[in-house]
């Protein structure tokens, strides 16, 4: 898969050929600010299932201060 960045100013532009290169070849497009990363446009069908690392990082922290509660739902 192959990852492109562009300005959320010329991406405003050319919004429709962005989003039909990202669906026909599969392309990541990386939408920055000032240089900076502020959001991506990715295929819909990317998802091999797995949680992000951030995700994950975040569910074991909400499992570990509300697993017990999250059990004793889950058996209602």
């Amino acid at each position: 898969m192959t990852n492109k960045a562009i300005s959320t100013t010329e991406a405003r532009s050319r919004i429709s050929e962005i989003t039909d290169e990202v669906e026909q070849k599969k392309v990541i497009y990386d939408f920055t600010r000032h240089g900076k990363v502020v959001a991506k446009l990715v295929p819909a069908s990317f998802s091999d299932g797995s949680l992000s690392p951030r995700l994950a990082e975040e569910l074991k922290e909400f499992l570990a201060e509300h697993g017990g509660a999250m059990a004793k739902l889950a058996k209602r």
